[in-house]
């Protein structure tokens, strides 16, 4: 439903992928060849949710490395942006991760069950700014009903969604592998 929605919009957009939802589930596997042949950035989210913050470089790096083979053996592309599972870091992760971070300036809130479709909407539009970063997840039926109504606002209030890539590249700005950003300003 989102993907449909930004189609429609003419609106791009990153997916974070777990690693292992793509591995076990045909169905999380064919999200992402859909997002990627619609020209949807795919990026890393990690193996599975457990925090990588907690854990040695060995296993960071065997975590991010699988995820990274399952996208690339969809999509044929090799580099993708990094996003922390429950955006938690540490300083091991910043060592071995060879990718730019990607956080969030932009929380939808999606995540929390009290947060319904209409306070998804007034928490992104609420906060829209040039430049910024949204957090939205795709397994949320909330979230795909709040998409269209966030695309709409977002083209009335003369704001481009494209990719994070797309993003900084606008911006004319680089993505720095080890680093973490929040927007593109």
């Amino acid at each position: 439903q989102i993907q449909e929605a930004l189609k429609e919009a003419g609106a791009h957009a990153t997916f974070f992928y777990i690693g292992s939802h793509i591995e076990h589930d045909a169905e999380s596997r064919q999200e992402v060849e859909n997002a990627w042949k619609a020209g949807f950035e795919v990026a890393n989210h990690s193996y599975d949710s457990a925090g990588l913050n907690i854990n040695k470089a060995d296993i960071i790096k065997e975590k991010i490395a699988k995820t990274d083979a399952l996208l690339t053996e969809i999509t044929g592309y090799s580099h993708f942006l990094f996003r922390a599972p429950s955006v938690q870091y540490s300083d091991t992760m910043f060592e071995v991760i060879d990718k730019p971070f990607i956080d969030v300036s932009i929380w939808s809130n999606d995540y929390q069950d009290d947060v319904d479709k209409d306070a998804i909407v007034k928490n992104v539009t609420s906060k829209l700014a040039d430049g910024g970063i949204i957090n939205m997840h795709s397994v949320h039926e909330k979230t795909a009903q709040a998409v269209p109504e966030i695309l709409a606002y977002c083209k009335e209030k003369g704001f481009q969604v494209v990719s994070v890539s797309e993003l900084f590249a606008i911006k004319g700005k680089a993505l720095e592998a080890g680093v973490k950003y929040f927007n593109a300003n």
